[in-house]
This record gives C-alpha cells, sequence and structure tokens, in this order.
C-alpha cells in the first residue's frame, strides 16, 4: 500500500497518519481532503493537515463533498484562480 486518503472531516485520521507513515513518507502518496469553499480556508485546512501529518506537502488536494454543480464550479473558480493555493 503507498496511497493514503485523508481529510480535515475524519476528526483524528490526520495524526494517526502522520505517525504511521513516519520515517517513510517518501515512500507514499497522500491526499488530503477539505470543505472549505473559499482559498483562504483551503489553505487554511492544508496548513492544518501538513502540520497534523507531520510533512511538508501532499500528493493531491481534493474538494470534499461537491455535491452540487453550482457549488462545484463556485468553489473551483474561486479556489483554484488563488495563486497561493496553487503552490
Amino acid at each position: 500500500m503507498n496511497f493514503v486518503d485523508t481529510a480535515r472531516a475524519y476528526t483524528t485520521s490526520e495524526c494517526i497518519i502522520g505517525e504511521i507513515i513516519k520515517g517513510f513518507r517518501s515512500k507514499c502518496m497522500i491526499a488530503a481532503k477539505t470543505l472549505a469553499r473559499t482559498a483562504d480556508d483551503v489553505e487554511k485546512d492544508l496548513r492544518t493537515s501538513l502540520s497534523e501529518l507531520r510533512t511538508t506537502g501532499v500528493d493531491l488536494c481534493q474538494l470534499h463533498n461537491v455535491n452540487s454543480e453550482e457549488t462545484g464550479h463556485h468553489s473551483a473558480a474561486t479556489i483554484f484562480c488563488d495563486d497561493n493555493v496553487r503552490e
């Protein structure tokens, strides 16, 4: 197994995963999900996730629970046009 999926909404998941992957982070891919819908909130969630996972980056950041086309379009337009989030 080398792909790990987690989300801020999974409560203690990130802390547990951070402990498990300690020492071999470079051998696994991490996907993190956020319920945030603004660039600022995505950045905040991502910083918290990185801290709890004890890593400097994730391989994939996903919008969690996009349940309508309107939400998806609004979130993507708001978030992915922000240079800080893309970095």
